[in-house]
């Protein structure tokens, strides 16, 4: 969170809440549309992480910004991994034989600020409550065996980190 640790725990609570709610029922029902062009265990994390930010908005931020969170939630289910992401980390697949191929980016306000000689720790540039609507990023793909995930937030990576090999040092 940046902001109160409420915020989090309260994101946390409605996107477990939901998610094996929806997962359990397959009747459960929602304020937001689900996408035809998403599975349902994407769907299901999209719209928790909807109604996460409703909730914040309306709780947390509605008359004053006191709270945001930058989400990243997940799931692996019939073979598929499943993702939402709102703000950072970054999210990168190692796959055995392969360098390292960016799943997700997201770009923060310190990179639009920063310049060559002044470098900014990440700041949020998206968060979930901190409007009443939120861009959500929601992807998945069919992991291999030995893949890893590798979740990172900063705003700049070393030239080496995109040609290294699982198993290298990266960073």
């Amino acid at each position: 969170p940046w902001g109160p640790r409420r915020s989090a725990k309260l994101a946390i609570q409605i996107i477990l809440d939901y998610f094996l709610s929806a997962r359990d029922d397959l009747e459960t029902t929602s304020p937001f549309e689900k996408l035809s062009c998403l599975s349902s265990a994407a769907n299901n994390l999209r719209i928790a992480a909807l109604l996460a930010n409703d909730a914040i908005w309306r709780r947390e931020n509605a008359n004053e910004y006191c709270s945001g969170v930058e989400l990243f939630a997940s799931s692996f289910f019939n073979h598929e991994f499943t993702w939402v992401q709102i703000g950072q980390p970054h999210l990168f697949l190692a796959r055995k034989g392969k360098v390292i191929i960016p799943l997700s980016a997201a770009i923060d306000l310190s990179f639009e600020t920063s310049h060559e000689n002044l470098n900014l720790p990440p700041l949020p540039n998206q968060m979930v409550g901190v409007d009443s609507t939120v861009n959500v990023f929601t992807s998945s793909f069919k992991p291999q065996k030995g893949d890893r995930l590798i979740l990172l937030s900063r705003s700049e990576f070393p030239a080496k980190f995109y040609s290294t090999t699982p198993g290298e040092q990266a960073i």
